[in-house]
């Protein structure tokens, strides 16, 4: 198994890499740790080691060469007692202006070209900056460099905490949170990434203006807290509270876009996978430094929950408590802690009284009051339960939050619901029509019902039909034909309505279907290869109609409407079967199928592809030649193909082609961080597998290469948390349930990860990639496992299908 190396690695003499000394690390790799030099693998087991040490020493250590530092200073020496030199770091002056703002993985220095500064907070400094190769403006943020106040404990910690934020925000994949296009490091080797660039103003603008005597337009204040709310919504239902919600931190377009920005503060909760490792508690060990790092608390005060002026862990009614400070600010102009108190209550009590002032509405002052509770019990539980009041004063002009009576909320639901109180007003006319036809319809005369009729036809909206309102009219219409079965109009109306009834029904049906034809891919994104993914994709495309014959599959193909969405399933159907060795009935019938109803010559080549591919290492291997070549031309056969196929050197050119074109593009970015992983470039394949995390936060193959990279690093806490993000995604994939059996051996649970592969008995999987070697990565894991003192059983390995190109 390939070791993940660097250059500049400087180990301790005599100590295997991945061990510390009870005294700690020497001087020359302090060093090293202090100017970034250090490996992964290394600077996290210097950075646990420094972590344990009082914060006096934490200082002492890192402190550079030559400055001042309290205590008596340490003097690092080699094996034979002479002092070790010390490496320096270059001046910040000697490197301003040389070298690129920030270097991406795969374009030189010359690529960006830095702007001007577009905010500056606690841990970061925003610029603008211009991508000459893409022609577009994007936003660089960098670490804000070491202040002379700052101790060297505070300022490593700072870095981790900042690399935490990229990290976190590519997760986020939500319109109001702004998306990561790349990571990497500025001028002077601080860590840096780039974002989209935002045009807007700051809330804080907006708070101002109103403070200042400005309009309250209630339907933009609502939208925006609103917009503010779904997004740390989101971010709570993946266990992530921002910590840090202000008005500088949410900015608010032109054209009504939100966004929250700035999470170098958010955490996860305790329910969150890998809660408790190192990463999560930097930011509380920054608020433990203030004695030397004052400027760094978990919140900015004046916006923060009161348990946050504590070490309480976090908790989504943090930033419940922030969005009602938001909504104060909007509604009054003062925040929750602009008025000073009389008593001088301590820092964490709020003044509520501007929230008394005439003329706002009681719903929003409501929401507010609510959130703005001094208990987190009292709070709403998440910003969704926030984001459901305020929709619901937006539509109905109440809230839960102000209590309202049986009365308030009846008139409510009719303002909200008018469609559907028309509607049962006209279900209950029809009862009564029903019940007493036989007298009612007697004393009708013929214009009553003709003008009742043609009501009901304006009624019907035949331009946007609703089901419910179709039946309730045909069923009005029905009553009135009984008693004058003669009146022509109501013959031809009752006809429209079942037409229209059938053609939405047809409608509706067909969405479905495209919806689970859809959800197919989209599974597999998520979960890579699954259980029941033969089967679950044949019911599926049965159910559209397929799968009855090559003939008959033909003729129904070329002229259904869901063939954009058929195609890409006939694909994924084929992989399948080619992968898992199945001789099904119709293997060879599959890329004809595509050939003969493509749309167009990239389809007819993608068919012909798969008419000749073979599987290796249980992955598809698509041949070369002029149908590779079309297919990979056009980008929906191309994304297929990079979706479906092993990364060879063909596909990994156009992946980086895609990637280039779209920078958060999926696929491309998971099919080169695979084709990294098998040149073993693990920076490579980490960077690509994170960028990929921020186009699907959920999915399995971006945690699967992370697992890969840890495994390398020997990392084995981050290599036993990658694989359980993986495993929730897919609980079956025996490729991770290896890497978790490998990192569970590693850190001494031993029975832990042999239960954990008996149960499932995949054996023979495991033997064949232990005598088969290639360019599978699987490979590098059940060496591992076998190295760790995992019991692998000699039983026979698996045979790799190898599928001969059929006739075409």
């Amino acid at each position: 198994m390939a070791d993940r190396t660097r250059s500049e690695t400087t180990a301790l003499p005599g100590i295997p890499p991945g061990v510390l000394p009870a005294t700690g690390p020497g001087a020359q790799e302090l060093a090293a740790y202090r100017d970034g030099r250090l490996d992964l693998a290394r600077f996290e087991l210097v950075d646990r080691w420094l972590a344990a040490q009082p914060p006096d020493v934490q200082e002492r250590l890192l402190a550079p060469p030559g400055e001042p530092t309290p205590g008596t200073a340490l003097v690092a020496r080699d094996d034979a007692g002479a002092p070790r030199d010390e490496p320096h770091l270059p001046a910040p002056e000697a490197l301003a202006g040389g070298g690129a703002p920030f270097t991406p993985e795969a374009a030189g220095p010359g690529r960006f070209a830095r702007g001007e500064q577009l905010g500056i907070g606690g841990m970061g400094v925003v610029e603008s900056a211009h991508d000459h190769v893409l022609g577009r403006e994007v936003a660089l943020k960098r670490c804000r460099p070491r202040r002379p106040d700052e101790s060297m404990a505070a300022y490593a910690a700072r870095l981790r905490t900042f690399k935490r934020e990229a990290a976190i925000t590519a997760q986020l994949e939500h319109p109001a949170i702004v998306p990561v296009h790349d990571v990497g490091s500025a001028a002077l080797g601080e860590p840096a990434f780039l974002m989209k660039r935002l045009d807007g103003e700051r809330l804080s603008a907006l708070a101002e203006a109103r403070a200042a005597g400005g309009e309250l337009d209630l339907a933009r204040t609502a939208e925006i807290v609103l917009r503010v709310a779904e997004a740390i919504a989101y971010a709570h239902r993946r266990d992530v509270v921002h910590r840090d919600l202000k008005p500088d931190n949410v900015i608010v377009g032109a054209l009504g876009a939100v966004h929250v920005i700035d999470w170098g503060l958010a955490a996860r909760t305790a329910r969150a996978p890998g809660a408790d490792d190192a990463g999560t508690s930097e930011i509380e060990a920054l608020a433990l430094m203030q004695s030397t790092a004052s400027h760094y608390r978990v919140g900015t005060p004046g916006w923060m929950a009161p348990e946050q002026f504590g070490a309480a862990p976090a908790d989504p009614r943090m930033d419940v408590f922030a969005l009602g400070g938001l909504l104060m600010a909007l509604l009054t102009g003062r925040g929750p802690r602009d008025v000073p108190l009389p008593d001088r209550t301590p820092g964490a009590a709020v003044n509520l009284a501007p929230l008394e002032g005439r003329g706002l509405p009681r719903g929003l002052v409501a929401v507010a009051r609510r959130c703005l509770s001094l208990a987190p019990e009292l709070r709403y539980p998440d910003g969704s339960a926030v984001a459901d009041d305020l929709r619901r004063w937006l539509a109905a002009g109440i809230t839960l939050a102000e209590k309202p009576s049986a009365a308030q909320r009846g008139l409510a639901w009719l303002r909200q619901h008018p469609r559907s109180a028309g509607l049962a007003a006209f279900a209950l006319l029809a009862v009564l029509v029903a019940a007493g036809a036989a007298v009612l319809v007697r004393h009708l005369d013929r214009e009553h019902i003709v003008a009742r009729i043609a009501a009901l036809d304006r009624a019907a909206n035949f331009e946007k039909p609703e089901m419910e309102a179709l039946r309730t009219a045909r069923h009005e219409v029905e009553a009135l034909l009984r008693g004058h079965p003669e009146i022509p109009e109501g013959r031809e109306l009752h006809g429209r309505l079942g037409a229209a009834e059938e053609v939405l029904a047809a409608k509706l049906h067909l969405e479905a279907r495209r919806k689970r034809l859809a959800d197919l891919a989209r599974t597999y994104a998520q979960k890579g290869p699954w259980a029941t993914e033969v089967d679950d994709v044949a019911e599926v495309l049965r159910d559209c109609g397929y799968l009855h014959g090559l003939a008959a599959d033909t003729e129904r193909l070329r002229t259904d409407p869901l063939r954009p969405q058929v195609l890409p399933a006939l694909v994924q159907l084929e992989r399948s079967w080619l992968v898992n060795d199945i001789q099904a009935p119709q293997l060879h019938d599959l890329p004809r199928l595509i050939m003969d109803a493509a749309p167009n010559r990239a389809w007819r080549a993608l068919g012909a592809v798969l008419a000749n591919a073979t599987v290796s290492d249980y992955d598809l291997m698509i041949s070369h030649g002029p149908d590779a070549d079309l297919a990979l031309d056009q980008a929906d056969t191309a994304d297929l193909l990079l979706a479906t196929c092993s990364p060879e050197t063909r596909l990994v050119k156009v992946a980086q082609e895609r990637w280039h074109e779209d920078a958060g593009a999926f696929w491309p970015r998971i099919v080169s961080a695979r084709d990294a992983l098998e040149k073993a470039d693990w920076d490579m394949a980490e960077r690509h597998a994170l960028v990929a995390l921020g186009a699907e936060s959920d999915s399995l193959w971006p945690h699967l290469v992370l697992a890969y990279v840890a495994l390398a690093d020997h990392d084995d806490q981050a290599l036993l948390r990658e694989a359980d993000y993986a495993l929730d995604a897919n609980s079956d994939n025996i490729e991770v349930l290896v890497l978790k059996a490998v990192a569970l051996a590693h850190l001494g649970k031993r029975d832990q990860a042999q239960f954990l592969l008996d149960q499932r008995q995949e054996y023979g999987l495991i033997q064949y990639h232990l005598h088969n070697p290639g360019m599978h990565p699987m490979e590098r894991s059940v060496h591992a496992l076998r190295d760790a003192g995992v019991t692998i059983p000699e039983v026979p390995p698996l045979r790799s299908p190898v599928v001969r190109p059929k006739h075409r």
